[in-house]
């Protein structure tokens, strides 16, 4: 496998050198691994270089997190249930999984 030289490092997998290219030309540029001026608790607005914009990056483009109906359903559902960890359900499951599929 041929070896190739990507920004001094050297890299054997073509699909990796172009994928470290692309970043390190991303971060280069100020585009990768941004920082918003304000509080994740605020989405889906985020401000950025002082101007307020709708983030798109995450799923609650819609801002439903922060919809009372929805944080008044999770906060119920944790007092009734708990907070549960994760587990594959291969090793447990749990009735509130049949509950909700069925």
């Amino acid at each position: 496998m041929k070896t190739q030289t990507v920004l001094g490092k050297r890299i054997k997998d073509r699909n990796f050198a172009a994928a470290y290219t692309n970043i390190a030309q991303g971060r280069k540029s100020g585009i990768s691994h941004l920082c918003a001026d304000n509080q994740a608790s605020f989405l889906p607005h985020i401000y950025m270089n002082e101007k307020d914009i709708v983030s798109f990056d995450v799923a609650d483009y819609l801002g439903l997190s922060s919809h009372p109906a929805l944080r008044a359903g999770a906060h119920k559902a944790i007092d009734d249930f708990g907070i549960q960890l994760a587990s594959s359900r291969v090793y447990l499951s749990s009735p509130l999984y049949q509950k909700l599929e069925n």
